[in-house]
């Protein structure tokens, strides 16, 4: 069905096309996401009365893991969306790897530094809202039953901000704003609605609802729609937020523009006496399961393989927090001559690296990421 069909339908409908049940691994289901990209596109543009300006609101952007934004964004584009990129801060360097990184940076609004014209602007904005949202806002934060008295003082402190995107919402003309987290950016654009009228929606990356923190319910009760990158997910959130989801919550696969990418080589599987080249892509945090990859590596070595790993990807804080324990630990099962952390690595370089390594592997404690689907996919790597 082309965009022009899909346009056509009501919202119920889109609901249950987006809800098709797809196959994890197969390229089929990673294909499929370019048109649920447009069912996405054809949902706001039936909820913002066909308007197709948006700001597209992204945590601490452009980060290593934000290469699938940025294809997203031109399919939108391609789409008959207009955009704009939103971000709460500038990440740290260390994280800052891909080549149109500077590019996305200069076309950025960020919501941090916060200079004197912001604090003008953004109490300009609080104080026209009213006395009446103003108390709405705070019985948000007060009445919050997951939260206690420390949680309640940082949702306080989120208004201030939430003022500051108001006036950038005026100032771009934006028709809705769609916040890809649901952690705190997405609670500042629940205190923006609250106080200006402005739609937005959410989408849950995962691998938890909990890993974006608490008010969660509120959240997603003000939001216009919602999208989440599993069944598993949706599932969990059907459950969880019972009574507070809005009336449109769609389950879409991450990955578009597979002509992007296509492997230039042929593949050549491991032969016995040859090197088995490992090759592991992902952000280092504990949830991605390294410790358990690095012990696979050793029992391999230990039975006299010849094997190598390399793990690209960095930790949030730009090589200062969970890499360090993961290259202590990596000394400690003394595997330094045969793993090797290259940090947060471009694009074209993780293309090149899949070009010539053996398998592509995966130790993690969330859902098979999208990513990792994407790219054994799209390469044809063997993937363990």
């Amino acid at each position: 069905m082309d965009l022009k069909a899909s346009s056509r339908l009501g919202v119920p409908q889109l609901i249950n096309l987006a809800r098709v049940d797809l196959p994890v691994f197969s390229v089929g289901s990673i294909q499929c996401c370019q048109y649920f990209l447009e069912v996405i596109s054809s949902t706001i543009r039936m909820i913002v009365m066909q308007k197709v300006h948006i700001g597209y609101f992204i945590p601490e952007f452009p980060g290593q893991t934000h290469a699938f934004f940025w294809q997203e964004r031109k399919v939108l584009s391609e789409l008959g969306v207009q955009s704009d990129w939103l971000s709460t801060r500038c990440p740290p360097q260390g994280i800052i790897s891909h080549i149109w990184a500077s590019k996305a940076k200069q076309e950025t609004l960020y919501l941090v530094p916060f200079t004197v014209f912001d604090w003008f602007n953004s109490l300009v904005e609080i104080l026209h809202a009213g006395p009446g949202k103003w108390i709405n806002c705070l019985s948000v934060i007060f009445l919050s039953p997951d939260t206690g008295l420390l949680e309640k003082f940082k949702l306080l402190t989120l208004i201030v901000f939430s003022g500051k995107l108001i006036w950038l919402w005026r100032k771009k003309d934006w028709d809705h704003i769609h916040v890809h987290s649901c952690g705190n950016a997405a609670n500042i654009a629940l205190f923006a609605s609250i106080l200006s009228g402005l739609t937005y929606s959410m989408t849950l990356h995962g691998p938890t609802l909990e890993t974006y923190g608490n008010n969660q319910k509120q959240k997603w009760k003000h939001s216009t729609f919602a999208l989440v990158v599993s069944d598993k997910l949706l599932n969990d959130v059907s459950v969880k937020l019972k009574g507070f989801l809005p009336k449109t919550v769609i389950s879409v696969p991450m990955g578009v523009n597979l002509s992007e990418v296509s492997r230039k080589s042929q593949y050549t599987p491991w032969e016995e006496g040859a090197q088995c080249k490992l090759f592991a892509c992902g952000r280092l945090n504990p949830i991605k399961g390294h410790s358990f990859l690095f012990k696979s590596v050793e029992i391999l070595k230990n039975r006299g393989l010849d094997v190598s790993l390399k793990v690209a990807g960095e930790d949030e804080q730009g090589g200062q927090g969970y890499h360090k324990y993961l290259q202590e630990l990596i000394q400690e099962m003394n595997l330094d001559d045969c793993i090797e952390l290259l940090g947060a690595v471009s694009q074209e370089r993780v293309r090149k690296l899949l070009g010539i390594q053996t398998a592509l592997v995966q130790s993690t404690q969330k859902p098979c990421s999208k990513g990792f689907t994407e790219v054994s996919m799209q390469f044809r790597c063997s993937t363990a």
